[in-house]
């Protein structure tokens, strides 16, 4: 299309009013026609969209079209892609921020100059992607360098732009290095060439420097050394099978020198799971800086390694020393011991999933006695003998400075479990104890409580699956009356029962603190529940409230109604046999709660007349339904109320009784729902035809075209299946 041809439409086009979209298919568009169509973007006041396909582009139209965004302030973003396709996005009110892709246009370094110049212009530039090109290392270099006057404030996609090893290495650091807003480089070499800078608006403190799939060398890892340390405020190296050796790691960690400040290097590689612990300690030793912190994880072949540098001569100890999947058996505890020698201020120590031999826990009793600032201590799932547990209690006993204990999913016997009780005496500074699924019998509970009765500054207990008894649940509460700080109690999956909870219940308004509470799986009656109900009537400050898998029934429920917390955020009350009463109760209350979050009536009978109710629930997240005997007449308005939760991510309508009308009324809100992340309608009586509405439905929405799924079976009168999720 010539500039006078042009002229002529674009002066038609300027009179017509409500003009929303102009779309040019196959024609061609030289440099002038295409900056004189630019010239007349901001008399055209009310469009949305400017397309041009099957039309080459020169490379200097290309640049004409990027520079738009600072001659026309209502564009929100430019995308040309192959030089044939470009269409720009406008917004009728004030823009945040400016995405503009470049993508498969075969820019190179010689275009580098007048493309950088053009950038430089938009003041609000948050999105570049110039993926697919032909910029080399030369041309990314050049880029990089100029980086700081580009005002970026999102993200840079540099990805399939043939760059080599050493190319990768310099240009990662070049954008960490010059640009203060850079936050996070990533860098993946073949298969995927992948290249992402992430920005924010403001000065990073913390930069992530994030290399996968080299090819990792001696000479290399030299280089990558000198420039890790040419990285100002770098705080995070992060590497994932780049081939480098044990030998690979300790040269690097011997290598590397940094001003101050701290550095977390993680390497991921396959024979992490296999090397021992002692070879894993050893390198670690090796690094040049102050270790603060050793973490090894067999099950994810990841060794953490965390070291501060200082201009101090003084050499900080180790704060955190970390060991899951392991098997410290006699050779392994000499280099621990070193370790521990070397760093006796360790303040967290955690172990999961670690075998421990005879000696391995006179070690770790010796570490404990020695530990003198110890805050964190987690024993978890350790395989330990009898004997080896009366050592580490015996440890455990002299660590009074200890604040969050954690002894769950450990399968102790129950001698074992009392001396672990016993050693808890003296424990005054705890805050967080945590004895999940560890078993205590009613002698065990009983010496719990009188060392919980010093410990006035916990704020967390956790004794779910410990086999809390109806008598161990009075030990229980009786010594929580002083626990004033408590803000977190968890006694899910015991057998409290109705006498317990009638303990529970007497001491509950006196923990003014408490924000959450679960005794869920607790074999809790009516009676048990409407007692309950009443206590946390004196808990206003309670968020979430966890009662699941009971049997309290209706009168709990409209018990509870009449005084649920106005801070709520969670509330579980599924399988409790409520019924159309309760849950009416509870709808027309949970209208109050403006802050409630999760929902689930899960295995009750849902009320009809709640469903207008739920109109209140403007922070809900997730709401769980399944198996409430809905029907296709209770959707419409269920729809019609979900369709206000504007946040809402996750509703779950499994085996109810929705039928293809039913599918339809959620169908039609569905486009509406921004937010909406899963939906589960398995096991429902929905057919084909509901099935595809739904599927047409979510196709509305953007997040669901590449990730939506659905499942039906045929033929219609057979119970179907249909989910969709966006990955997280």
């Amino acid at each position: 299309m010539d500039p006078p041809n042009l002229r002529k439409l674009l002066q038609i086009l300027e009179t017509c009013q409500g003009l929303l979209e102009i779309k040019f298919s196959h024609v061609t568009m030289s440099d002038q026609s295409t900056e004189m169509l630019l010239d007349y973007l901001p008399q055209l006041h009310n469009l949305n969209l400017l397309q041009l396909s099957q039309t080459t582009l020169s490379l200097n139209s290309i640049f004409l079209l990027t520079s738009a965004v600072s001659l026309c302030e209502q564009i929100q973003k430019v995308e040309v892609r192959s030089q044939n396709y470009a269409c720009l996005y406008f917004t009728p009110g004030k823009r945040k921020g400016v995405s503009c892709g470049l993508t498969d246009c075969c820019i190179r370094q010689v275009g580098m100059e007048q493309l950088c110049h053009t950038l430089r212009q938009c003041k609000d530039l948050s999105h570049l992607d110039l993926s697919g090109n032909l910029l080399d290392d030369e041309g990314l270099k050049y880029l990089l360098k100029h980086l700081p006057q580009m005002n970026l404030s999102g993200s840079l996609n540099l990805s399939h732009n043939g760059i080599s090893q050493e190319g990768a290495l310099h240009c990662s650091t070049i954008a960490l290095s010059t640009c203060t807003q850079a936050r996070e480089v990533s860098l993946s070499l073949n298969p995927e060439q992948k290249f992402l800078i992430q920005f924010t608006e403001h000065q990073e403190p913390r930069k992530i420097l994030r290399l996968s799939r080299f090819n990792f060398q001696q000479e290399h890892i030299i280089r990558l050394a000198t420039l890790v340390g040419q990285v100002p405020k770098l705080t995070d190296l992060i590497l994932a099978n780049n081939t480098v050796s044990l030998q690979g790691l300790q040269l690097l960690l011997n290598l590397v020198r940094m001003p101050s400040g701290m550095l977390r290097i993680s390497v991921e590689e396959p024979w992490v799971t296999m090397a021992s612990v002692t070879t894993l300690l050893d390198a670690s030793v090796q690094a040049s800086g102050n270790i603060t912190k050793i973490s090894i994880s067999r099950q994810q072949s990841l060794l953490h390694i965390e070291e501060a540098f200082s201009q101090q001569t003084e050499n900080p100890a180790v704060a955190t020393f970390r060991l899951a999947q392991c098997d410290l058996g006699v050779s392994q505890t000499l280099a621990i011991r070193q370790v521990v020698e070397k760093y006796i201020r360790l303040q967290e120590l955690s172990w999961s999933q670690v075998h421990l031999c005879d000696t391995s826990t006179q070690l770790l009793k010796t570490l404990l006695l020695s530990l003198l600032e110890l805050k964190k201590l987690r024993l978890t799932a350790i395989v330990v003998s009898s004997e080896g547990v009366c050592q580490v209690a015996s440890g455990l006993s002299h660590c009074n400075t200890v604040e969050e204990l954690d002894l769950s999913k450990n399968e102790f016997s129950v001698e074992s479990t009392r001396v672990l009780m016993g050693a808890l005496e003296g424990k005054c500074q705890l805050r967080s104890l945590n004895l999940s699924s560890l078993q205590l019998d009613d002698l065990a509970l009983s010496t719990l409580a009188q060392r919980l009765r010093g410990m006035s500054l916990l704020h967390t207990l956790d004794l779910s699956n410990s086999g809390l008894s109806s008598i161990g649940c009075c030990y229980l509460s009786d010594c929580l009356r002083d626990a004033t700080n408590l803000e977190d109690l968890n006694l899910s999956h015991n057998k409290i029962e109705d006498a317990g909870v009638q303990h529970l219940s007497a001491i509950l308004p006196t923990l003014l603190q408490l924000r959450k509470i679960d005794l869920s799986w607790n074999g809790i009656s009516p009676a048990g529940g409407r007692k309950l109900a009443e206590a946390l009537a004196f808990c206003v400050q309670v968020e979430e409230l966890h009662l699941g898998a009971n049997t309290m029934g209706d009168l709990m429920a409209i018990r509870l109604a009449q005084n649920l917390p106005h801070h709520l955020k969670v509330l579980y009350l599924c399988s409790n046999q409520i019924g159309t009463k309760g849950t009416l109760s509870l709808g027309q209350a949970l209208a109050r709660c403006q802050w409630i979050e999760e929902v689930s009536l899960a295995e009750n009978i849902f009320a009809e007349e709640i469903l207008p109710l739920s109109k209140g629930l403007l922070k809900l997240r997730k709401i769980n339904l399944t198996s409430c005997k809905i029907n296709d007449r209770m959707t419409k308005p269920l729809a019609s109320s979900l369709v206000l939760c504007h946040d809402l991510e996750e509703i779950l309508l499994a085996w109810n009784s929705l039928g293809n009308e039913g599918a339809t009324e959620l169908a039609h809100v569905l486009p509406q729902m921004n937010q909406l992340k899963k939906l589960d309608l398995e096991g429902n009586q929905i057919g084909s035809l509901g099935a595809q509405l739904l599927a047409k439905g979510l196709a509305k929405r953007p997040e669901f075209k590449s990730y939506a799924c659905g499942r039906i079976q045929s033929p219609e009168t057979q119970p179907g299946c249909f989910r969709a999720r966006i990955p997280d």
